[in-house]
């Protein structure tokens, strides 16, 4: 392995690469001069990988109150208003490579959180992360088998799905356990 630059992608470019050669570090400066839209449609395999990938939600702007329903308007708005972040995500198929993290914590956090099963020994150490920092929390309901990395996912899925009674796990629920008690 190259080592990792101690600035993470903020000077000179290093490569991390693994077996699937699938996480990449690069400056921040790298592509300035292009828009983080053309970034993403011109990294192929980055951009199949978004357009395969159905994302629940919308994506809220850090700088500003606005939300949007997907990626690519993210970016347009992230470009209109030449909001730049230095904090890239080292993983060749993340979004996040392109358009970047405000912060270190949020890049630990979400390489913690998004690329948990993938991040290796050395990355875990360059970014001070440590497995029980980040515990995975099993679904309590002995008919569920989620997972979540987050206590505040996890918190909210029970709310949503367990404690309502008219959620479409419950009534599925109810069902089968009136075919199969």
């Amino acid at each position: 392995h190259t080592p990792i630059n101690k600035t993470f992608g903020m000077n000179s470019p290093n490569i991390f690469s693994n077996k699937s050669s699938d996480i990449l570090l690069t400056p921040a400066s790298a592509d300035e001069h292009v828009s983080l839209v053309d970034q993403i449609k011109n990294d192929k395999p980055l951009f199949g990988a978004i357009s395969k990938k159905q994302k629940r939600g919308s994506y809220k702007c850090a700088h500003c109150p606005k939300t949007f329903p997907n990626l690519m308007e993210y970016a347009s708005h992230m470009d209109e208003f030449n909001i730049k972040r230095e904090f890239k995500c080292p993983f060749a198929l993340c979004p996040w490579k392109v358009l970047g993290l405000p912060r270190r914590s949020d890049l630990r956090r979400h390489c913690a959180i998004q690329h948990k099963d993938e991040l290796q020994s050395d990355l875990k150490h360059f970014l001070n992360l440590k497995d029980e920092a980040y515990p995975t929390i099993l679904c309590s309901n002995k008919y569920c088998e989620k997972e979540f990395y987050r206590k505040d996912a996890f918190n909210r899925h029970v709310a949503i799905v367990h404690q309502n009674k008219k959620s479409r796990f419950n009534k599925k629920l109810a069902i089968l356990l009136q075919q199969c008690p």
